[in-house]
């Protein structure tokens, strides 16, 4: 099923909410903003992922039902510096 979550980058202060399908992989949903230049971050360099609701790090290979991202969380994303 569709929902919604908000996704922010405090290194470039940027923030939106954003809808997806629960089994849509977190890196193909940043790929596609990425893409579209929404987001200045390449999920395909290492990233940082952490939900607010579960408090802690996230896989971007995983789908948002594998990661327990639901409905009205909120996800901080950030480039790591390799």
């Amino acid at each position: 099923s569709l929902m919604i979550y908000t996704l922010i980058c405090k290194q470039i202060n940027f923030e939106t909410d954003i809808k997806v399908f629960e089994h849509q992989k977190i890196k193909d949903t940043l790929s596609i903003l990425y893409n579209e230049k929404i987001i200045a971050i390449n999920p395909d360099n290492p990233i940082a992922i952490r939900s607010e609701r579960k408090a802690e790090m996230i896989s971007k290979e995983m789908t948002y039902e594998q990661a327990g991202i639901y409905n009205g969380d909120i996800l901080y994303i950030e480039q790591e510096n390799k």
